[in-house]
This record gives C-alpha cells, structure tokens and sequence, in this order.
C-alpha cells in the first residue's frame, strides 16, 4: 500500500526525508509529484547517497542536519 495511490487533499503540511539509495525513493517521488499535484504542503528532502533510515544514523552530518530540519519544521494545525 502506498500513501500516493490515495487521495491527498485535505491534509495538513507535512515533512518527507529520504535518500537516494532508499528502496522506497521512488515512492516518494511519486507521492512528492502526487502531493504538487494536490495542493498538498508536502516538503520533501531527498539526500544523495543516503538510506532510508539516514536520520536514524548518529555518526553522519547528513542526520544532524535532517534532525534539525524536522524540529524546525513548522507544525500548522489544519483549520
């Protein structure tokens, strides 16, 4: 199942990290297109190299940087 192959509308902003090397890096294009084509705030962040648990990794600057980013992403309530 696939978040993609779903409708999007009405959802509130949302962040979506992953790597290149990430098995699932085309499903996350796709839902990236999928949500442009919704009018979804989806901020999508895709790092060269990188696996899917990259955030998770303490010992690269990539999941320093991805750890900032999602503490700083701003949490709007949908009305």
């Amino acid at each position: 199942m696939s978040p993609a192959l779903t409708d999007l509308s009405g959802l509130p902003p949302a962040i979506m990290l992953y790597g290149t090397r990430d098995l699932l890096a085309p499903g996350c294009r796709l839902l990236a297109a999928r949500a442009a084509e919704a009018d979804w705030d989806l901020t999508t962040v895709e790092e060269p190299g990188l696996i899917h648990v990259y955030g998770l990794l303490p010992a690269i600057p990539e999941s320093r940087r991805a750890f900032r980013r999602v503490v700083g992403f701003p949490a709007r309530q949908a009305l």
